[in-house]
């Protein structure tokens, strides 16, 4: 209530501080409140009116939860790593003072730090508080724990946010940026890719790979389900509708391969869950096309998969041998087992490359950050050898800019001799303009009469070149190439980039297998024959070795190294002041060996041929006194011996000697 006293007409009057009121310290942020007014006469006339206000006040949300471990990025047990939370003020009024505590009533949980200061977080702005927290040893997988952040501050303002973490394995976001996470496998005509530009949230998501008609792309992942739950996750498809259930595109989920559900047609992002019981189980994901039509972006997407509690099983091979140290004479055949277990209750997948190059490395491709991409189907490739690379063109244009070049520069020593055009754009092919030979210059066009490119935005080509390697070519091979869109989209129109394929080194004449590729079976093994050939090689140390990988990621080396020597299995002779006698020499029927011990000493003789065979065994570790010792080699006890010669091997403890005898009737 305020005394105005009079009023003259048309000179306003200011009331400071007229009036006072109070807000509450839980007031919601952008609140509209009113202020009614009533202006009373001399005469009891009445003036009324509203004043109409806004209240602002701090509004913080908790934006996202990060583990800092040095890992894997989660809380796993007996772990103590960095919570880190990032905290944003989206409300109209700034917020200060702020305690920030960090509470658990989970005896399982410690919070080595939970009181953080925070002066001043002004509207619109976010900051990042980091506690420290420890996980007991004991805690299941799986177990999920309720955290308590309470911030409090200035002007009795005050909120809590609530959030829960599941130890262990618990979310596949893809936001690492690869599928390295977990242990993810792949099968199908081409794998799953990660995609930067229609994730569900964060900045990833999978999409399935760059597939053509009567084809399929599938992501699996083993898991031990520790109890009975759910597993959830965001699906997109964009392709053809088959609402008539043809078996046209599609993407369908599988439990053990069993089908859960399948979708079509061009959709938005959608959550689905599925439940699972515990214990062993494979996921997997599977677009397919049929043999015609491809419509949109003709790809399924998955992102945010949400797991029970459960362990990441990592399916993987193990071999015996796990190295060849193989000693051959020239001219030879000879064939040893390498045994494949499949150590996964699931099926995996194998492929074995035989590389001459000790120090080779896997190769790869470098993507732009602008978007679009060349990909091939190869990583490596051999000296010497006839080739067909597959290549996969992507538009990752969102503005309507379509592609209208590609061009491939092939390094010196790459002979390209035929090349396809590269089809899959909804507006035509890429055609090919280029010319063949050494080191040449491949080029594609393709547009319309409008200007308009061949390749819309989302759309795969595919095409591919065919030549030869010198085998002389060192080195790996980096493939130059440049895309050029229509200019009807925004900058940039021009991408640069490389594919670096790894040269494994030439030919290995001298090692074969009989199975190259294949499927094993959970628990199962495959037992692999390894043939050593060595016509026409020369004495020296050969060396190469067996790269072997499953479709679960996983690199295997095997190394092999192959001795080519005339005279394996022959020690040299060694002169006759070692010790032993050996008379007559040459001899008939019998022959007489006669050594002398400095000591006692356990004594070995046998007789082996040319071929390192061992012909007769004469004694084996017998224990001898000191002194002279006689023995004799009758040639008519046992097998048979044809004339020629022979080598009388004698060891004594360390030492070994040899005499050369021959033998004649």
């Amino acid at each position: 209530n305020q005394y105005i006293g009079e009023m003259l007409v048309g000179v306003p009057i200011m009331l400071d501080n007229a009036f006072s009121f109070q807000v509450a310290s839980d007031i919601p942020d952008d609140h509209m409140f009113i202020i009614e007014t009533s202006i009373i006469g001399s005469t009891k006339e009445v003036w009324e009116s509203e004043l109409t206000y806004f209240a602002y006040a701090p509004d913080i949300e908790l934006l996202e939860v990060v583990i800092d471990d040095g890992q894997n990025g989660r809380l796993d047990p007996g772990e103590t790593a960095d919570m880190i939370l990032h905290i944003k003020n989206n409300g109209g009024s700034a917020a200060s003072m702020l305690d920030c505590i960090l509470d658990c009533l989970d005896p399982l949980i410690s919070i080595n730090s939970n009181n953080l200061y925070v002066s001043d977080l002004k509207s619109d702005s976010s900051t990042l508080l980091t506690y420290n927290i420890s996980v007991d040893a004991s805690t299941s997988i799986g177990h999920i724990v309720s955290f308590d952040l309470g911030i409090s501050g200035n002007m009795g303002f005050e909120t809590n946010l609530v959030f829960d973490q599941r130890i262990g394995l618990t979310l596949e976001d893809f936001e690492t940026g690869d599928f390295h996470l977990f242990n993810w496998g792949f099968k199908g005509d081409r794998e799953w890719t990660i995609d930067a530009f229609h994730p569900y949230e964060g900045d990833f998501c999978a999409r399935s790979g760059a597939i053509t008609h009567s084809q399929e792309s599938s992501m699996m992942l083993d898991i031990e389900v520790l109890q009975n739950g759910d597993i959830s996750f965001y699906r997109m498809v964009s392709c053809e509708d088959d609402n008539s259930n043809n078996n046209y595109d599609y993407l369908a989920f599988y439990i053990d391969d069993v089908e859960q559900a399948r979708w079509d047609s061009i959709t938005s992002w959608e959550e689905v869950s599925f439940p699972i019981s515990s214990g062993y189980h494979r996921v997997e994901w599977k677009y397919t096309k049929d043999g015609s039509e491809s419509v949109g972006l003709d790809a399924a997407f998955i992102d945010y998969i949400s797991f029970p509690g459960c362990l990441d099983m990592n399916p993987h091979l193990s071999f015996d041998p796990v190295e060849f140290d193989k000693g051959m004479k020239p001219n030879e055949q000879d064939t040893d087992t390498l045994l494949i277990n499949n150590m996964a209750e699931g099926e995996l997948e194998y492929s074995i490359i035989i590389a001459s190059l000790t120090d080779s490395k896997s190769g790869g491709g470098s993507r732009s950050i602008d978007g679009s991409y060349l990909e091939c189907d190869q990583t490596e490739f051999f000296a010497g050898e006839p080739f067909t690379w597959s290549f996969t063109l992507y538009n990752a244009s969102d503005d309507n800019e379509w592609l209208t070049d590609l061009a491939i520069q092939l390094p010196d020593g790459i002979e390209s001799q035929t090349a396809t055009n590269f089809t899959g754009g909804s507006n035509g092919d890429l055609g090919f303009t280029g010319s063949f030979g050494n080191g040449s210059l491949m080029n594609w066009h393709g547009e319309d009469t409008n200007n308009w490119g061949a390749v819309k935005g989302g759309e795969y080509a595919q095409g591919e070149i065919s030549g030869l390697i010198d085998n002389t070519f060192s080195g790996d091979a980096t493939l130059s190439y440049s895309i050029t869109g229509d200019q009807f989209g925004s900058e940039p129109h021009y991408v640069e980039g490389n594919l670096v394929l790894t040269n494994l080194g030439g030919n290995v004449p001298w090692l074969s297998c009989d199975i190259y590729e294949g499927n094993i079976t959970g628990s199962g093994q495959q037992a692999i024959m390894v043939t050593f050939n060595t016509d026409g090689m020369a004495d020296g140390d050969y060396y190469c070795k067996l790269i072997i990988r499953d479709n679960f990621q996983h690199e295997t080396i095997i190394p092999v190294h192959l001795l080519v020597d005339t005279y394996l299995g022959i020690e040299d002779f060694i002169s006759s002041n070692t010790g032993v006698e050996v008379f007559p020499n040459p001899f008939s029927n019998t022959t007489n060996i006669q050594l002398s011990l400095a000591s006692e000493e356990e004594v070995s003789i046998r007789v082996s041929d040319l071929e390192g065979r061992t012909v007769s065994v004469i004694t084996d570790g017998q224990l001898l006194p000191a002194g002279k010792h006689s023995f004799t080699w009758d040639v008519k006890d046992g097998s048979s011996v044809d004339n020629g010669m022979y080598f009388i091997i004698v060891e004594r403890g360390a030492e070994r000697t040899v005499n050369k005898v021959i033998r004649y009737e």
